[in-house]
């Protein structure tokens, strides 16, 4: 009993090829969406056309990928139009504020209120001066 070998051992199956012990691996990538061009024959050889087939596979998807791309650059686009138009019509508004607020401000002088006229001062000096400061603080939260 001696002789016998555990089961646990590894035994070579029959046709089963053992590595020597100074066998070096082979590695080899390949980075595209169409088989290394020493496989297309192979692929050839087992399918016919297949190779066209996914030729014509990869450039309807690059095709479909492209157009995917645009319609996102032109929706970009549209929203920074809509973007710029809120800021002018913001604007001119704004502008039309401060100058009414300005304008009560200087017919409650002309009628003898001064204190009417102060507070309209005060408030459109206090708006101009808020929306310059918000402005850059939007711009500095940006940067960052």
């Amino acid at each position: 009993m001696a002789d016998e070998k555990s089961p646990m051992e590894a035994q070579p199956v029959a046709g089963e090829l053992e590595p020597a012990p100074d066998d070096e691996a082979y590695a080899e990538t390949w980075s595209s969406p169409l088989p290394i061009p020493e496989h297309v024959a192979q692929y050839e050889a087992v399918l016919p056309g297949s190779f066209e087939r996914m030729l014509s596979l990869w450039e309807r998807q690059t095709a479909h990928d492209q157009s995917l791309e645009q319609q996102d650059l032109e929706h970009e686009h549209e929203m920074d139009t809509r973007t710029v138009e809120l800021y002018k019509r913001g604007q001119w508004f704004a502008l039309t504020s401060i100058l009414v607020i300005m304008g009560v401000a200087c017919l409650a002088i002309v009628k003898g209120y001064p204190w009417l006229s102060g507070l309209f001062g005060v408030s459109g000096l206090a708006a101009i001066v808020s929306m310059f400061l918000l402005r850059e603080r939007e711009t500095a939260e940006s940067d960052s």
